[in-house]
Formats: C-alpha cells, sequence, structure tokens
C-alpha cells in the first residue's frame, strides 16, 4: 500500500480476507500491520465458513475459512 510506516490509528477491512488466494493473505495482513501505529487497531470481517457450509457457493469468496483459520492469520501477524 503506498502510505507510510505507522500511519493509521485504526485499519477496517470488512469482507475482504475471503476475495484473496490463501498465500497473499500473509502479505495483506502484513501490510495492515506495518501501516498501523503501535496502540492501532485492526477491525476485520469475514464470512464464518461453519455457519456457511452448504448454504451459499460464491466463485469470488476463494479463502472462506473458519474461525480457527482466520485465528492463526491473524495471531501470526498482531
Amino acid at each position: 500500500m503506498p502510505f507510510k510506516n505507522f500511519s493509521f490509528d485504526t485499519y477496517v477491512s470488512f469482507e475482504t480476507i475471503e476475495h484473496l488466494k490463501r498465500e497473499t493473505i500473509p502479505v495483506y495482513l502484513s501490510e495492515a500491520s506495518r501501516v498501523l501505529r503501535p496502540a492501532g487497531i485492526f477491525i476485520v470481517s469475514t464470512p464464518n465458513l461453519k455457519t456457511r457450509e452448504g448454504k451459499i457457493d460464491n466463485p469470488y469468496h476463494i479463502s472462506e475459512m473458519y474461525y480457527e483459520q482466520l485465528k492463526e492469520y491473524l495471531e501470526k501477524t498482531f
């Protein structure tokens, strides 16, 4: 992203991660972390695969995940 390090107090990402390839997610989260100030807050949402299994088939959602998977991604970066 074309922003300096520590540029923002808050980074909001609603319904974005599920559109990224799995190998891109760590890069995306790393960039989110980079532009946040040390006490910054990252607000993120994504569909919970557990509540969607077999109900919705969205071809643009290439990385829907369970809560535990999202938590694992976030813990590696934040």
